[in-house]
């Protein structure tokens, strides 16, 4: 199930600048789309623990900047601590298999989580945008796509190999546990994990955002035939689906 395209488009010289820069600097503009959710984070707990520990409110939005004059540029975050101050943060552009940074919890994805990530920007992101595809339910599915993001990202898996690890998503169980109320935020989560472990793994164009003091960000490289315009090989481009 995807959603309907979004009309708004990024400009290919801000795009160009994610993909050929070391660091970037970017003007905080808020929370978009999305809503709060109790959401449990334990570091230490193991993918299938089932005992609850301690839960937050957290903000499963996209998050909105600017660079300059351009247009506003859609990124989503891929660590739960830390946060976002007001004004402009500096990130290093890193592959996102390499992102989140560290300290604190989690540190670097790695392979397997990225190309899992990866498969979930192919699947509902608008390459447009850079932002969840639109619909009528366009704020449960922003919702659902964060929360299964930091689940991606933080998740304690045991699995060695990437179709495991799919099998392993639960969000009952583990060191992120979302407390479902049911609704459509439940329906959507649903959607994308059964899409997540049907074992066809997608590519899509993301980076890393780290910084030491602001929250981490993964940012879908948008545009139709930007990668080739780029020549993207350095940053997005260079690793492929292995399972």
């Amino acid at each position: 199930m995807k959603y309907q395209i979004a009309t708004a488009v990024l400009p290919l010289l801000t795009v160009a600048s994610f993909a050929q820069a070391d660091f970037v600097t970017l003007d905080y503009l808020g929370h978009g789309r999305g809503t709060f959710q109790s959401v449990q984070v334990e570091s230490d707990y193991n993918w299938d623990e089932t005992a609850f520990g301690e839960s937050y409110y957290l903000d499963c939005s996209e998050q909105l900047w600017t660079q300059g004059d351009q247009d506003t540029i859609i990124s989503h975050c891929i660590q739960v601590y830390s946060g976002i101050p007001d004004g402009a943060s500096i990130f290093e552009v890193v592959d996102i298999a390499d992102a989140p940074g560290s300290p604190p919890w989690p540190g670097s994805m790695g392979e397997l989580k990225s190309i899992l990530l990866e498969d979930l920007f192919a699947e509902w992101v608008d390459p447009l945008t850079g932002g969840v595809y639109d619909s009528a339910q366009d704020e449960a599915a922003v919702t659902a796509f964060q929360i299964l993001t930091w689940e991606i990202t933080h998740e304690n898996f045991s699995a060695t190999t990437v179709d495991e690890m799919a099998q392993q998503i639960d969000l009952d169980r583990g060191a992120i546990k979302w407390s479902s109320t049911g609704g459509e935020v439940s329906d959507i989560v649903t959607d994308m994990v059964t899409l997540l472990q049907d074992g066809s793994w997608s590519s899509a164009p993301i980076v890393g955002l780290t910084s030491e003091s602001v929250q981490d960000q993964a940012l879908y490289v948008p545009g139709p035939g930007v990668l080739l315009a780029m020549g993207l090989g350095g940053v997005v481009g260079s690793r492929r689906r292995r399972r």
